[in-house]
């Protein structure tokens, strides 16, 4: 089983893959399904640690990024 303990930058990894996909999700309502997306994008960041996993926390930080510019955008 996939847990942030077993491995955390898989499971940061899975956590900002669902992130993304809910973000351009066509279904629900476009505002809630960002909302959603940047809370899963936080918690994928919470569980790696950017000395030892640079590129993941990089493409997370990224992600959430992008995704704080379309909250801005509307």
């Amino acid at each position: 089983m996939l847990t942030p303990e077993a491995d955390p930058e898989l499971w940061s990894v899975a956590k900002g893959a669902l992130a993304d996909a809910l973000a351009e999700r066509i279904a629900g309502d476009p505002v809630e399904n960002l909302e959603r997306a940047i809370v899963l994008q936080q918690e994928a960041l919470e569980v790696i640690d950017p000395l030892t996993s640079c590129t993941t926390w990089a493409g997370a930080m990224m992600n959430l990024a992008k995704s704080f510019g379309e909250r801005v955008a509307g």
